[in-house]
């Protein structure tokens, strides 16, 4: 509905996997990682990556709809500048 293809990590069957796994399977398809999880933030920083970029969300217990409207409230605010680094 944003313009933004998305996935849930169930999708790739890798609900189970490691942040290691998961992070390179968003630095194979380009993607940029959702999450409640910190470790992904310091697994980029630790292997000095600087691809994908982390998005942490510090709400727990979210349902998917509120995630999404989160999401949606945050792109709409930052639109022209997501279009000028995309």
């Amino acid at each position: 509905m944003l313009g933004y293809v998305c996935h849930h990590v169930v999708e790739f069957g890798m609900q189970t996997a490691e942040d290691e796994e998961i992070l390179e399977k968003a630095i194979a398809e380009g993607c940029t990682v959702i999450t409640l999880d910190a470790d992904f933030h310091t697994l980029v920083a630790v292997r000095g990556l600087r691809a994908p970029s982390v998005i942490r969300l510090r709400r727990e217990g979210c349902r998917a709809e509120q995630v999404v409207q989160i999401i949606r409230d945050v792109v709409q605010r930052n639109r022209a500048h997501l279009a000028k680094v995309a």
